[in-house]
C-alpha cells in the first residue's frame, strides 16, 4: 500500500483523538457503565431520572479531560440522552 501524506496525518490525528476519548472514557466510566465507544463517542447507562444532570456533567468531562500534550487543542464536544441508542 503507497502511503501518502494525507493518509498520514489523517492517521496520526485518529490516534490523538484516540488517546484523548480514552482518558475523557476512564473519567465517565468511574460514574456509569460505558456500554460502547465508537471513534468520538461514548455510550454510557445511567438511571432515567439522573439522566438530564449525567449528560451536562459527561459533556463537560468530555471537554474539560484534556492531556497536558494536547493543551490549547479545538476540542468540544455534544451530549444527548435518550431512552435507547440513537445518533
Amino acid at each position: 500500500a503507497k502511503l501518502y501524506g494525507s493518509k498520514l496525518i489523517q492517521n496520526v490525528i485518529e490516534g490523538l483523538t484516540r488517546d484523548i476519548v480514552m482518558r475523557q472514557l476512564n473519567t465517565i466510566a468511574r460514574e456509569c457503565p460505558v456500554v460502547s465507544t465508537t471513534h468520538d463517542e461514548v455510550v454510557g447507562l445511567i438511571a432515567e431520572d439522573r439522566a438530564p444532570e449525567f449528560t451536562a456533567w459527561m459533556e463537560e468531562v468530555m471537554r474539560s479531560e484534556i492531556p497536558d500534550w494536547a493543551a490549547g487543542a479545538p476540542i468540544d464536544a455534544e451530549a444527548n440522552h435518550s431512552p435507547r441508542y440513537d445518533k
